[in-house]
């Protein structure tokens, strides 16, 4: 090599090393930091969103503890109603009524985004979904990790923005085939359209006759109205002896419907059940009560009852 290229070789090494110990020892440790804080945010970005679906499945299994363990133990959830929980044993007490009310439910949840404000907090936003319907509404979760685990430490829920520009058709009427009169034993049910031109509530009576049932005469009614938010049915019951209920309805096919209720006697007992009713044909359905309960004890099942229609469908 000559001479002159040799010295340029040895002034470019000597120029290189100036150069890298002119670099403080801070920069590259900023940099190693940086690197490693950018993969660390991608492992927990994953870890987020299988906690969300963990939550799903949990959801869907109705498993109460589950749920109330992915948050902290003072944390806090904000329902679509404003209504706030806080710490585990009120939001799994929350979950508890709620699957009682409801059943089990399949629940699929998207999530939009996930930020990371600190290294220690996470903001998560992202929709719901409940019994493949519409999204049921927008959530908002803070996640805060503590040692090494991320917990979620503020849930809000929110009223679907989707749903407020265009809210899902209303499925009442797909129940119109009931309108009309039917008997089973010696109970009579008269079904109509309450006086409304938008078929957005149906009512129906139940009378029990005294010369079948060797008893007093007692009529009951229920009310059915569609709701756009959850999109279902929801259900209001009313005893002749001053009690009074509530369910939601799901129509799981085009022949089957689902109501889980609770209820409270005059006497304030609580009680819940689940209702399927079955369309055989357009005069024909069948009828029957599981998941029994009254107070603290389980009540065996009824029999299906198979209800005939005995008179012309009301206009």
């Amino acid at each position: 090599m000559p001479a002159r290229m040799m010295r340029r070789s040895r002034c470019a090494i000597a120029l290189a090393a100036l150069i890298l110990y002119a670099i403080p020892s801070s920069v590259g440790q900023a940099l190693a930091k940086k690197h490693v804080s950018k993969q660390n945010m991608e492992f927990d970005d994953l870890a987020l969103r299988k906690q969300a679906q963990d939550y799903a499945t949990a959801f869907t299994a109705c498993d109460a503890q589950k749920l109330a363990n992915l948050w902290s133990p003072n944390g806090t959830f904000v329902d679509v109603n404003g209504q706030e929980y806080q710490g585990r044993a009120a939001i799994q007490d929350m979950f508890v009524k709620l699957f009682k009310q409801i059943g089990k439910q399949p629940l699929s949840i998207k999530v939009e985004s996930i930020r990371f404000p600190a290294p220690t907090v996470a903001i998560e936003e992202g929709s719901s979904t409940i019994a493949n319907e519409t999204p049921t509404g927008h959530y908002t979760v803070t996640h805060v990790k503590t040692d090494g685990n991320w917990l979620m430490e503020a849930v809000t829920e929110a009223a679907s923005k989707q749903a407020d520009a265009a809210l899902p058709d209303n499925k009442l009427p797909r129940m119109s085939w009931l309108l009309g009169n039917w008997t089973a034993g010696g109970t009579h049910l008269h079904v109509d359209w309450l006086p409304n031109h938008n078929k957005t509530f149906l009512s129906c009576n139940f009378t029990v006759d005294p010369s079948d049932s060797n008893a007093s005469r007692n009529d009951d009614l229920q009310i059915f109205g569609w709701n756009p938010r959850s999109t279902q049915v929801n259900v209001w019951h009313y005893a002749a002896n001053g009690g009074f209920g509530y369910g939601r309805m799901i129509n799981t096919d085009s022949q089957t419907w689902i109501e889980r209720a609770s209820s409270m006697e005059p006497n304030g007992t609580i009680c819940s059940a689940t209702y399927t009713f079955k369309k055989i044909n357009d005069d024909t359905f069948t009828w029957q009560s599981t998941n029994r309960n009254r107070g603290q004890t389980s009540l065996p099942d009824l029999a299906a009852v198979t209800v005939k229609r005995d008179g012309t469908a009301t206009k």
